[in-house]
């Protein structure tokens, strides 16, 4: 099976290995107008959901806490170095951006899990944005597989072994293009498996109850392979079938075990779970190497269940090798233990597959089958419309595709194969080399831009398959609210291209949706409350940045907003009876599809929240100085004629407000506003506190409560000038205590976080006695504060100094200084909940 076995395939029936498989996944959640996540209340006080299972989840399996009876930490572990996982593509994507640190932790956890194997790395890749690809048409499959492949190539350097299926739905087709893909092996469910026998054995046995021997791989049985070298299609539109190449293993979880982690209390200490883990590999096979392996969403070390990366990291660092168990991957187990049986896997219902999350195959995607999270109590008729309105779309975008694209690239499908490496750098040289080798015409700029619009097209009716839009109960979900949004870019990017209205015939379809709320009775209705309000036009994005900067910084000109590079030609400011107006003239130009508008905006500024934008698109030059003479005279009398005189006739378009802007920029522009106001009441709230504090005391002294625009206002003035003081790095801070007042800390405590983590960062490039000082004292002052601070980053940082060996200073500074520094590196040690001693022993008792 594959290559060549690098080492002994000698078995010893007392040889046991476990492999511990984690699906990391994100729904992808970035607006597809700006390609960034809007905030999401809901996730408070984060900014999204994807920062809060990264702080619960991503982020601790890189640096999980082992602790002792005691609580103190005694080693960081790096799951990803221990565990085979995959990460989904869009989520990589994200962390790479916003978390480079655990982003690179993974990386390098798979690098160095490759050397210590043979070359096989942690690391599995996974069919792109999560798509069921049973229920995709055959180029959408390919495209998917190919894109993930890619991705996995360019982030892990080398190639992947073996790919994560979503929600692992398989069937015939989808076997064939893992196959002629070069992939290996892959994860399956228990009760995904059929039948099976010995290699070159005759008689199968039946295991369809699910009752398959997960302790070893088998070789798949690919339909069609059995000496028939013709192509075998699965009938699913699209076309292009393609004959089978290479070979094909896949691995069976065990299913109790992995039950037990994901839904029960396995995770509760680690022994008990080697215990479990032990049981689990029953009698020697044959005088074969045993495997014990489980397979999990990985977000169920952290974010599911709370600090169970720390049982993970306890399990598999230190638990199991005790025992005399190899914790391995699957890749290199296969390379030394190739597989001894073959197995075919169920057809499901007309050959559509399984899945692991789905009882009824892979109906949970397309049908009311039954399968729900238990959320509304309600029916789920909704998905079969989505789909078909979302394969109505698709079929006729690829036919449109296939005919002007075809004029522009030499190969549209191939290029969409292709592009992969543009959604992996979008820079002008990888630009310009894409398009050297796909282009059929000459490079112009229309050119470029009119491909680079189609192939969006095709990546957003591919996100709009994403599986999480038809995982959930309820339509309006934003998982589904997400998928409808890509559907709407891509029918928009067509109808740019084209003129073809691609989007009427999808809402009509949606209309057929039956929701299972009031607020939302059909998809029609999540499209046009959830959907629409989420696009940004050009006019609305020109608005968004004129206000944006208007009301911000006025000083700034920035050069961006979202993956559009501003270029400003000119501008005009009149003030006039206390409003500001400004003219400007701008180009923007699209970081995804090169593609640039010309506009001129009037932004009037008459106070607080009171603005009003008009845009005009592509205004040439000569207009663009008419309009600023018009203004410039008229500004003056603006009381008199209103705000509507001073647009027309430049300004055709209604005029955008604040609520018009994305809600960071809302929230951010507001809060502005306001930030002088407040800081006017907090030092009057802290007066009237201060002047009241005698009279607050008595209060608690005869047992009444303190009258509550006393507390809310004084807990609100003290947690901010709190803060304030912090900023200021006060060495000495005091705070005037009242019973039942108690200042509002949060901000104080994120203030004082950074704080430390700077010291430490001081302390870790400089280890001299003055850093050691000044940590050590913040650390004092945090504790008397009571702040309640996160030093999750600090600790981290602090660790690699303690492992890396500190170089106390001796020489000179001198012995009595050297002996200060180390003594208080112990006691920032011990303040940071760390056991020295078993750090510098090297591994728990």
């Amino acid at each position: 099976m594959g290559d060549t076995p690098t080492t002994s395939t000698k078995r010893s029936p007392d040889k046991r290995y476990a492999v511990i498989h984690g699906h990391f996944y994100q729904p992808p959640r970035e607006n597809p107008w700006i390609e960034a996540i809007e905030r999401q209340p809901g996730a408070a006080p984060h900014h999204d959901w994807n920062q809060v299972v990264t702080w619960e989840c991503y982020l601790p399996n890189m640096v999980s806490r082992v602790v002792n009876d005691a609580g103190q930490i005694i080693d960081l572990v790096n799951n990803y170095r221990t565990i085979n996982f995959n990460i989904g593509p869009t989520l990589l994507a994200w962390l790479e951006g916003e978390f480079p640190d655990v982003y690179a932790a993974i990386v390098a956890a798979d690098a160095a899990s490759a050397e210590a194997n043979d070359g096989h790395g942690n690391a599995m890749a996974q069919a792109y944005n999560h798509m069921i690809l049973p229920l995709a048409n055959e180029r959408d499959r390919r495209t998917q597989i190919a894109w993930g492949i890619a991705d996995f190539r360019s982030r892990f350097g080398r190639e992947p072994e073996g790919m994560w299926l979503p929600e692992t739905a398989v069937n015939a087709a989808t076997l064939r293009a893992l196959a002629a893909a070069g992939i290996k092996f892959i994860v399956l469910a228990p009760g995904q498996a059929w039948r099976y026998r010995p290699i070159g054995a005759d008689d199968w046995h039946d295991v369809a109850d699910g009752a398959i021997d997960p302790r070893q791989p088998y070789r798949v049985v690919i339909e069609g392979e059995a000496g028939d070298n013709a192509p075998v299609g699965d009938g699913a539109p699209g076309g292009d079938e393609r004959p089978i190449e290479g070979e094909l293993a896949a691995f069976f979880y065990d299913g109790g075990l992995a039950h037990s982690i994901a839904f029960d209390d396995a995770l509760s200490r680690a022994e008990e779970l080697a215990d479990r883990v032990e049981l689990a590999f029953g009698a020697p096979m044959h005088a074969m190497a045993r495997l014990v392996n489980v397979a999990t969403d990985g977000e169920t070390y952290g974010h599911h269940r709370r600090f169970s990366d720390m049982a993970l990291g306890y399990l598999t660092k230190y638990e199991l090798p005790k025992r005399g168990i190899t914790l391995t991957n699957y890749a290199a187990f296969l390379a030394k233990f190739p597989p001894r049986y073959q197995v075919e896997i169920k057809p499901g219902r007309d050959g559509q597959g399984t899945s692991w999350s789905c009882a009824h195959g892979v109906d949970r995607w397309q049908t009311d089958c039954g399968c729900w999270t238990g959320e509304t109590g309600g029916h789920q008729k909704w998905r079969a419309p989505m789909r078909e309105a979302f394969d109505q779309l698709r079929d006729a975008a690829a036919e449109l595709f296939e005919q002007h694209g075809g004029r522009l690239l030499k190969d549209p499908w191939a290029a969409r194969d292709a592009y992969i490496d543009v959604i992996l750098d979008r820079s002008d040289e990888s630009i310009e080399r894409f398009m050297a080798k796909h282009l059929a015409v000459d490079n112009t700029d229309d050119a470029r831009t009119a491909a680079l619009k189609w192939l969006e097209s095709q990546r957003h009716a591919m996100l709009m398959y994403t599986s999480c839009g038809w995982f959930f109960d309820e339509i309006s979900r934003p998982e589904s609210v997400q998928c409808m949004q890509y559907a709407r870019r891509a029918a928009e990017l067509v109808r740019e291209l084209t003129g073809r209205d691609l989007e009427t015939a999808l809402v009509e379809k949606l209309a057929e949706a039956p929701g299972n709320t009031t607020a939302y009775p059909t998809g029609c209705d999540v499209y046009e409350q959830l959907v629409k309000p989420a696009a940004l036009p050009w006019d609305r994005l020109v608005a968004h940045y004129a206000i944006t900067l208007g009301l911000g910084d006025e000083l700034a000109e920035p050069d961006r907003i979202y993956h559009y590079r501003v270029e400003r030609h000119d501008e005009q400011r009149f003030n006039a009876d206390g409003a500001l107006f400004v003219m400007a003239r701008l180009s923007l130009t699209s970081g995804v599809t090169a593609e640039q508008r010309e506009a001129m905006y009037l932004l009037a500024h008459l106070g607080d929240d009171r603005v009003r934008c008009y845009v005009t698109l592509d205004a040439a030059q000569r207009q663009y100085e008419a309009a600023v003479a018009a203004v410039g005279k008229r500004a003056p009398d603006y009381l008199k004629t209103g705000i509507e005189a001073l647009a027309r006739p430049y300004f055709a378009g209604e005029a955008f407000t604040l609520s018009d802007l994305l809600y960071d920029e809302r929230e951010r522009l507001v809060t502005s506003l306001l930030q002088d106001r407040l800081g006017q009441a907090t030092w009057q709230f802290l007066d009237l506190f201060r002047d009241n504090m005698g009279l607050l005391k008595r209060y608690h002294d005869v047992g009444w409560k303190v009258p509550p625009v006393l507390r809310v206002s004084s807990e609100y003035a003290l947690g901010e000038a709190l803060a304030d003081r912090l900023k200021e790095h006060r060495e000495s801070l005091t705070r005037d205590r009242v019973r039942d007042i108690t200042p509002q800390l949060d901000k104080a405590a994120m203030v004082f976080e950074e704080i430390v983590l700077d010291r430490v960062w001081a302390l870790c490039g400089d280890l001299s006695l003055d850093n050691a000082r000044a940590l050590h004292e913040a650390l004092l002052v945090g504790r008397d504060l009571d702040l309640g601070a996160r030093l999750y980053r600090a600790q981290n940082e602090f660790f690699k100094l303690l492992k890396g060996g500190a170089d106390y200073p001796t020489s000179e500074t001198g012995p009595d200084e050297a002996a200060e520094t180390r003594s208080l590196i112990a006691e920032i040690a011990a303040q940071l909940g760390f056991d020295l001693t078993a750090l510098q022993q090297g591994a728990p008792a």
